[in-house]
């Protein structure tokens, strides 16, 4: 393996720990995850303000969402299947005689984060994940019912604790610096779309509710932390 192609961080239970970051999975799972946030961050925003993409088709917004929602989907597979593979590839850490009550919590974490995403998608449905907010398909109110009566982002918790779970199970740092890389974009995008949810949906009440997702002209109220 080239030495100029690798980060050196440092020595844990007894293992040096390399990244090949010259690896095809690792920086094409890289690129999907940068291109995701920087979709996230752009179109929803261009929609919302300006209604740039449902002018070019008739104005209908469902068409527009709709072909957004396939992309993210589709990108988010590749990043996902990039990122199991950048696991696979690169060197494994030896955790010694900590190696088996690390892959349990490990196992539990990843458990524990697919259930979250789960539940988001539950409780949002295949809109409000995906940023219907800004296509003008808002809840009728704020959903405070779970996860969101105790998680103010679900789904980007349980996206981190799912790769990182997978990545401590694995023994690999690639996957590690991939679980920090993914949670810093999700940490930004947060602090951007708590102030834009905080307009869709003014806090009005504090009554647990599951909400019901429907089509506006004009700016309602609405949960949603994606």
């Amino acid at each position: 393996m080239n030495s100029e192609s690798m980060i050196q961080l440092g020595t844990l239970f007894e293992a040096n720990l390399s990244i090949n970051i010259f690896e095809e999975s690792f920086y094409m799972s890289v690129f999907y995850a940068v291109l995701s946030f920087v979709f996230w961050m752009i179109v929803p925003q261009l929609e919302y303000r300006f209604n740039l993409f449902s002018q070019c088709m008739d104005n209908d917004k469902t068409k527009v969402h709709d072909f957004f929602i396939y992309f993210l989907i589709n990108n988010g597979a590749y990043r996902n299947l990039t990122f199991h593979n950048a696991v696979r590839a690169n060197l494994a850490i030896d955790f010694g005689q900590y190696s088996l009550i690390i892959e349990i919590i490990s196992l539990i974490a990843a458990i524990l984060g697919f259930l979250l995403i789960c539940s988001t998608y539950y409780r949002l449905g295949m809109r409000g994940i995906y940023f219907g907010d800004y296509f003008n398909f808002r809840f009728t109110e704020r959903i405070t019912a779970f996860p969101y009566s105790h998680f103010d982002n679900p789904q980007y918790l349980g996206t981190t604790m799912l790769f990182t779970g997978y990545s401590l199970f694995y023994h690999s740092p690639a996957g590690l610096f991939l679980s920090v890389l993914n949670l810093l974009l999700y940490k930004i995008f947060a602090i951007m779309e708590f102030y834009e949810l905080e307009k869709f949906y003014p806090k009005t009440g504090s009554s647990e509710n599951s909400g019901s997702i429907q089509k506006e002209d004009t700016k309602s109220l609405k949960s949603k932390s994606n």
